[in-house]
């Protein structure tokens, strides 16, 4: 068993690290264009006729930090900017337009946690046991989530000389 276990986690683990550094998100402060929803990116578009849209004011895209293309065109306006509090669950953010005022609503939908999916978090710490007095310097990468529960990477240095690799499953609310 061994004999194709350890080949194939090192095929699995080397997939996992192309497929983690493949793609990065966008670096704080930067803005990064928003893709559209799983459940409208097929749907097609359609054009209605507003009388006005209600945008805030100029000063909007300069508090917003745009990029100066954007915040320099005079035919770019805002009409809605949220920020989402970080979960392990996804959001879906929707803005909408009535036709008659021109308002614009955005709302935010807590998704429900994904039955299956890759991860790319993880953690670096330092610990202190007060009670026997040791320190730890662990790592952990997640790599698969199910619904609630991690299934992650783990490797821990003891000060006591002791050290553990392997695997942990923890359930995460």
């Amino acid at each position: 068993m061994n004999k194709f276990f350890v080949p194939l986690l090192l095929v699995l683990a080397a997939g996992y690290v192309l497929w983690h550094f493949n793609s990065t998100p966008a670096q704080v402060g930067e803005q990064a264009e928003a893709q559209a929803a799983p459940q409208v990116k097929d749907v097609p578009k359609t054009e209605i006729v507003v009388p006005k849209v209600k945008v805030y004011a100029p000063k909007a895209k300069a508090n917003l930090r745009l990029p100066d293309p954007l915040k320099n065109d005079r035919d770019i306006h805002v009409v809605e900017s949220t920020r989402v509090s970080t979960d392990s669950h996804p959001h879906t953010i929707t803005t909408l337009i009535d036709a008659n005022t021109g308002e614009t609503t955005t709302l935010d939908r807590r998704e429900p946690l994904p039955w299956l999916t890759l991860k790319k978090t993880g953690a670096v710490g330092l610990s202190y046991d007060a009670i026997n007095g040791i320190r730890t310097l662990y790592g952990r990468q997640d790599i698969v989530q199910a619904k609630a529960f991690y299934l992650s990477g783990m490797a821990a240095l003891r000060s006591d000389r002791g050290m553990m690799v392997g695997l942990s499953i923890e359930y995460r609310w």
